[in-house]
């Protein structure tokens, strides 16, 4: 194999390396205060809720894990694989705090919608309730 030709292989896989890698960058981003709420790793334990009333949890052998850096970066992984990539922020309302995505990036074939959500967080337990029509309830423990 010369040189060229193996170039032109080693590129796109090393694209797609750095793209993932950059993606929860949060190198010249200030903080947002209101993000300490939030801010950490989040291990998903289910989601409950629907137009037909279910619950939803990983698979056995299975970790997702949704992180907030305070800079307002957000990643979502799936066993060490990055699923998305977003901006965050937090707003208040008169219904109470609300996380909203921009900027999402899917990767290793995640197809999902990122609907803002209401926040709550009780010790280390993160409840997220979507601001749509089937109001899932999506709970989450600290990551350690």
């Amino acid at each position: 194999m010369n040189r060229n030709s193996f170039m032109s292989i080693l590129s796109p896989i090393l694209g797609v390396v750095l793209v993932a890698v950059g993606a929860c960058s949060d190198v010249g981003t200030p903080p947002d205060p209101n993000n300490y709420l939030i801010f950490g790793s989040w291990r998903w334990i289910r989601s409950e809720g629907g137009d037909f009333p279910r619950v939803l949890a990983p698979e056995p052998g299975t970790t997702v894990i949704d992180s907030y850096s305070l800079e307002g970066n957000y990643c979502k992984h799936r066993n060490d694989t990055l699923l998305m990539a977003a901006r965050y922020y937090l707003a208040k309302t008169d219904y109470g705090i609300h996380v909203g995505y921009t900027d999402i990036r899917m990767y290793a074939g995640c197809q999902t919608i990122l609907w803002e959500k209401t926040v709550r967080v009780e010790a280390d337990t993160l409840l997220l309730f979507d601001i749509v029509a089937d109001m899932y309830l999506h709970t989450f423990v600290r990551a350690r």
